[in-house]
């Protein structure tokens, strides 16, 4: 294995991906929609304009993932599933590929015209430098340009830069960087040139000549089993990514598909942008906080329990208290909640590497065992610093945001 596999397994791969059937197993409260299976309505956001949120019943949470791990059961059941390709040393890789852009050929980043050669490394820095850098990258070297003459899908392949010789070593500088390389295939493509023997085959020829790691199956709910198997027979096994989620059987064989998150969350900045305010700086959150007498918490400058939510440190979270269900820990101006219940966010930072939030006033969820998790911070005079990658890795239950308007006067 050439391409970078990381020791985190991605044990949760299974239960989404279970998730593609479309019909219900029997008795089954939470149906399925599409490739996800959504959570109770009291814990789904819902905008003001659509009646708001409602809190949920305790024990909501554990019997919805209850309910799903018994409909994976099920259809592991129904289905016949067979976990082995995913275990294959040629394919672990896919149980830690996170990040996969889907690049195009004529990205400037990618290849240099005047050089006459591809720079990887150019592409890969610009990648990190944005937003991280990549576990993986779909190499799209065919639509829009497949078609202007006859040349077919692998045909577009063996005309980029260097040829055959040149793109498998272009695949090996991935590597060397640590990312697996994809290319695309295109079942629609029957109108260029025959590749004088069947797509299963000659896809597996061809990545096997220039080392690819896998293969996206363009518009495609599932690739076909075939080309699995001409991986195989080939000596070449290959990751296969349809388009959409696979059904059925063909979760055994297509260990990877792109992302189709149906069920959204409100970003913060588009929120306060629709309800006319703006988010607090951290100074202002902090003038809120400990008035002019310069409180250590909102209340006062001893802790006092009853002023905040009672520390959850279960290993599931139970969810944050009702807003103003502490009286007692409100702040010399009048305001609720400030310590204690959830993290409040208020100002950003950027700089060349990295991008951070400055969370205030520490939230009730307290995991034990050891001193490396995030630290609590409940004083006035301390914050949390939450760096940030992407709204999926960002996003956390503990932390909300309050509105603030400027004064008029």
């Amino acid at each position: 294995m050439t391409c970078a596999i990381r020791s985190m397994r991605l044990l949760a791969f299974l239960w989404s991906a279970m998730l593609a059937f479309s019909v219900a197993a029997q008795d089954f409260r939470y149906q399925p929609r599409e490739q996800q299976i959504p959570p109770p309505s009291c814990l789904t956001m819902h905008f003001p304009w659509e009646g708001g949120s409602a809190p949920c019943a305790p024990g909501t949470h554990e019997e919805w993932l209850k309910a799903i791990n018994d409909w994976r059961t099920e259809w592991r059941i129904r289905v016949g599933y067979s976990g082995a390709r995913y275990e294959m040393p040629a394919l672990q890789w896919t149980q830690s590929s996170f990040i996969q852009p889907q690049m195009m050929v004529p990205d400037r980043h990618f290849y240099d015209p005047v050089a006459g050669k591809y720079t990887v490394d150019r592409y890969l820095d610009d990648l990190e430098k944005r937003y991280g850098g990549i576990d993986a990258v779909l190499i799209w070297a065919t639509y829009p340009n497949m078609g202007i003459d006859n040349r077919n899908q692998q045909d577009l392949v063996r005309s980029l830069p260097g040829g055959v010789e040149g793109v498998r070593q272009m695949v090996s500088d991935f590597h060397r960087r640590g990312v697996c390389v994809l290319f695309p295939i295109m079942m629609w493509d029957q109108g260029t040139r025959n590749p004088g023997t069947n797509w299963p085959d000659a896809t597996a020829q061809l990545m096997k000549e220039i080392g690819a790691d896998g293969v996206n199956g363009d518009t495609q709910d599932g690739v076909p089993l075939a080309f699995s198997v001409a991986a195989e027979k080939a000596g070449h096994p290959l990751a296969f990514e349809p388009e959409m989620g696979p059904s059925d059987e063909a979760l055994a064989w297509n260990v990877l598909t792109w992302g189709q998150y149906k069920f959204q969350f409100a970003p913060t900045h588009a929120y306060v942008k629709w309800a006319g305010k703006r988010l607090p700086h951290e100074w202002e959150w902090q003038f809120a906080a400990q008035g002019t007498e310069g409180r250590t918490y909102p209340w006062g400058n001893t802790w006092d329990t009853k002023a905040v939510p009672e520390p959850d440190k279960g290993r599931t979270m139970r969810g944050p208290d009702a807003v103003g269900a502490h009286p007692a820990g409100a702040s010399p101006f009048g305001v609720e909640d400030m310590v204690g219940n959830v993290w409040q966010w208020t100002d950003e930072y950027v700089d060349e590497h990295t991008r951070s939030g400055i969370l205030r006033g520490g939230s009730y969820y307290q995991p034990q065992g050891s001193i490396w998790y995030f630290p609590q911070a409940y004083r006035n005079d301390n914050h949390g610093k939450l760096l940030m990658m992407a709204p999926s890795y960002d996003r956390s239950a503990t932390v909300g945001f309050r509105c603030v308007e400027d004064a008029t006067d």
